[in-house]
């Protein structure tokens, strides 16, 4: 935590010194020196209110001043560029000056990002699988990272449930993060409640994700016990490291979060299981996937790292290796793996990597 509080204040601070340069820029373009000495009190106290709050880095102003130094930045850049060619740059000047554009870019994002956030798609996979399965296949509807209520309301999730109803899967398989630190009590147990209403033939089945349990909070508003039994109350099945067969021939495990205690290998949760069956995986995390494709699994099924979320996180963590798979579908084999960036987001209503998605797989056999 210490480091944490520490990284946010070194952005807060380097964030704010930037942005008194960049509002000092934009003052004397403005012709606010002629007033006075007064005006650098004033750009001082617009510096403490802007630089402040940054702190919360999971704060919607936090992104809005990085989003607004990124674009001073990168203005400043162009700014070393134009000054290498010679000829008249009057016009270009003017807009440089002005300090309009990082703030007109940074309102451009923000708008899109919250619009993008809440325009949820339905993500179409179909999997071909060698193992011995009836001849219309199986539809399945993954739901991921809801974290309940950050960016829709009841009657918005109803609308979506609504919809999944109407595509007749065979089952519905929740992911993990549909509620976090964040829900009340009363929002998770409706949460559940109507996700609960979603037709299925074979039913709806949930894996914890790192935050259902508010493991994140001092005082959470539920407790792992409650969660567990609005769950069951709702008729939903909790795989906490277990193993359910849906038939004779396909079989669906649920691994507990990573984030939890005393969580069996995927090795050991195959114990008994006959392996003739296509072998559904469900966990949270998008990890151990080379161990996965070793014990014999056919399908993963992930959510939790939104895609990014907020470009660029999505790209870089990809680059850099941080995580084993940020979004989309991966075949290693006999092996294949689904992540989804989640039907929400986390922290803020806001969303510039990838989009919001529910996710439909329809599996077949060749």
């Amino acid at each position: 935590m210490a480091v944490f509080i520490g990284f946010a204040a070194v952005i807060a601070i380097v964030a704010g010194i930037y942005d008194y340069l960049y509002l000092k820029r934009a003052a004397i373009f403005w012709g606010l020196p002629r007033l006075g000495k007064w005006w650098k009190k004033v750009l001082a106290v617009l510096v403490i209110v802007i630089a402040v709050p940054v702190v919360n880095l999971f704060g919607i102003w936090a992104l809005i001043v990085l989003h607004i130094t990124g674009f001073a930045l990168l203005m400043d850049l162009i700014q070393l560029i134009v000054k290498r060619f010679q000829g008249e740059k009057k016009c270009w000047n003017q807009v440089y000056m002005s300090g309009l554009v990082p703030i007109l870019a940074t309102v451009f994002v923000i708008g899109y990002s919250f619009w993008n956030m809440r325009n949820v798609r339905v993500t179409d996979y179909t999997v071909y699988t060698e193992k011995e399965i009836r001849d219309e296949g199986y539809q399945i509807c993954l739901i991921s990272d809801l974290h309940f209520p950050t960016t829709m309301n009841a009657s918005k999730l109803k609308a979506y449930c609504s919809d999944i109803s109407s595509k007749q899967v065979d089952a519905v398989v929740l992911c993990g993060d549909i509620v976090d630190e964040r829900s009340t009590k009363a929002e998770m147990q409706k949460t559940f409640q109507i996700l609960s209403g979603i037709t299925a033939k074979y039913g709806i089945y949930y894996v914890y994700g790192n935050h259902d349990r508010a493991h994140y909070s001092q005082n959470p508003p539920f407790t792992e016990e409650e969660l567990k039994t609005t769950i069951e109350y709702a008729g939903i099945k909790a795989l906490k490291d277990e193993v359910v067969a849906l038939n004779d021939e396909f079989t669906v495990i649920g691994r507990d979060d990573r984030s939890g205690t005393n969580r069996k290998s995927s090795r050991e949760l195959l114990q008994g299981v006959d392996t003739n069956d296509f072998l559904l995986l469900l966990d949270h995390q998008p990890v151990e996937l080379e161990d996965n494709e070793a014990a014999g699994y056919d399908l993963q099924l992930s959510g939790h790292t939104h895609a990014g979320q907020m470009w660029p996180v999505g790209p870089l963590t990809t680059l850099f290796g941080m995580v084993e798979l940020n979004y989309g579908h991966r075949k290693q084999g006999d092996f294949q793996a689904i992540v989804t960036s989640g039907i929400a987001g986390w922290g803020y209503p806001l969303r510039t990597g990838k989009h919001s998605e529910y996710v439909m797989i329809k599996i077949m056999g060749k």
